[in-house]
């Protein structure tokens, strides 16, 4: 799961020297501007025999997060299990970039005007500014106020990276109160910024919220692993498997109001199982995962029958009784394995930003010749695909605006169940007026297939 938020202003603030005046541009304003810069330029020649201190710049960024907190409230978006991500794409210039250097996120204390001005060199006047952070309040340090701590710091070796940086500590201590939400400041280090070696480390600029590229601009991007696993069309032999119970009241996914849920396996000859079931990170979901080894539990406790039951209560008190088959789909097949194709069966050609839509995605194996003495079924049965991620790409930059989530959080990675594979878009989370292409990237038996078969829509 992803929830982006972006930014509700931000702007970059400077004590840049005018050459060949000398003058500090410490009144400039560049609230409306198209980008965001971080810099530190050597000082310049100002008295015979002197130099002149160098020149910072540095950008601050807000983010208003009561939509994400109605949503939690709500159980529309998980409370628990979240990473905050910030991400800001490096924006290309003909000012010479740095390299080899790191930037620092910081809290501000302080709260600040985002202003109007656009040019650093017109002088537009306005607040925030090096000095000022309203049109009545100074900073209480030129250049802004920080906080010491928590930070974040991220590396760049060639300077056109793109900044992605977890600043989970920052955004928890703003939504339990802790810190007050005023923004992120991004600089380059101290002891860049102090260095007396009058050594330059030129311009880094990224896309600003006014950007004309919308898919640029930064953000904060939420972050969730919430894909559901459920293996009751999936169970196999001697392999741990997951069923999940799911509690709808009115159409709404709903908690039980009961304490410890259990979950008793059984077949035809009796109890064999006992396991405890967990709620996941979204209400009215859970989950038990169990283990049947081939052939019985023991020599004496043989298997009766193939079909087993799960019977999902608390106490004396029972919830719900379902069924499940052992899949052989697991077992090397005579034939070689092809690759995959998919379909979307419920995509639509236009989709509004508040829209939500649940993707149902059907794999199957591509058409292949059989050998005489095999036997199979070649209707369209869906395929359960374990582990597969979606990526979504702009259609005519094809920029990868949602890149495939396999990291540790795996944010992008789709659930599977009995009817095949399904994951969640947020529309809120792209930019209206653009057409999206979905890619999906599948591991299976150590090989890795990306399948781009044209799925597109476009965001209204």
């Amino acid at each position: 799961m992803i929830f982006r938020i972006y930014p509700s202003k931000d702007t970059s603030i400077t004590n840049d020297i005018r050459s060949p005046s000398s003058v500090r541009l410490t009144g400039a304003n560049v609230g409306a501007s198209e980008e965001l810069f971080v810099f530190k330029r050597a000082g310049l020649q100002g008295v015979i025999g002197t130099l002149a201190s160098s020149s910072l710049a540095r950008s601050l960024l807000q983010f208003d997060l009561s939509e994400f907190c109605a949503l939690t409230a709500s159980g529309d978006l998980p409370s628990s299990g979240l990473t905050f991500t910030l991400r800001m794409n490096h924006k290309t210039s003909a000012c010479t970039r740095p390299t080899s250097f790191d930037l620092i996120i910081r809290p501000v204390s302080s709260s600040w005007d985002e202003g109007a001005g656009q040019d650093v060199e017109l002088q537009d006047k306005g607040f925030a500014n090096w000095d000022k952070r309203t049109s009545t309040e100074f900073w209480s340090t030129p250049g802004g106020d920080f906080l010491a701590s928590p930070t974040a710091s991220a590396r760049f070796d060639t300077g056109a990276e793109d900044l992605e940086i977890d600043v989970t500590p920052i955004v928890s201590g703003w939504l339990s109160g802790t810190i007050s939400n005023n923004g992120f400041g991004v600089s380059l280090s101290s002891s860049v910024e102090a260095d007396s070696l009058y050594i330059d480390y030129f311009q880094k600029k990224f896309y600003s919220r006014q950007t004309g590229f919308p898919d640029r601009a930064p953000y904060i991007e939420v972050r969730a692993n919430t894909a559901i696993r459920d293996d009751r069309a999936n169970v196999q032999w001697s392999r741990s498997g997951t069923l999940y119970l799911y509690n709808l009241i009115g159409g709404t996914f709903s908690d039980l109001s009961a304490g410890s849920v259990t979950v008793v396996i059984s077949d035809a000859s009796g109890t064999l199982l006992h396991l405890t079931a967990s709620r996941g990170n979204l209400p009215g979901i859970y989950s038990a995962s169990l283990v049947l080894p081939t052939g019985g539990l023991s020599p004496t406790r043989p298997y009766s029958g193939s079909v087993f039951f799960d019977a999902w209560g608390s106490g004396s008190f029972a919830f719900n009784t379902g069924s499940f088959t052992v899949s052989h789909t697991g077992i090397t097949q005579t034939v070689s394995q092809q690759p995959l194709t998919a379909r979307i069966r419920n995509m639509r050609d236009e989709y509004l930003p508040e829209d939500t839509e649940v993707f149902e995605v059907f794999f199957r194996r591509r058409a292949h010749t059989l050998p005489v003495l095999q036997t199979a079924s070649l209707g369209a049965v869906p395929y359960i695909v374990e582990t597969a991620y979606y990526a979504v790409e702009n259609d005519s930059t094809r920029e990868r605006v949602i890149p495939f989530g396999t990291g540790s959080q795996q944010h992008t990675r789709l659930s599977y169940g009995g009817s095949g594979n399904s994951f969640e878009l947020r529309m809120r989370n792209l930019h209206s007026g653009n057409v999206y292409r979905i890619v999906f990237l599948v591991l299976e038996q150590g090989r890795r297939q990306v399948i781009d078969s044209g799925f597109k829509f476009k965001v209204v």
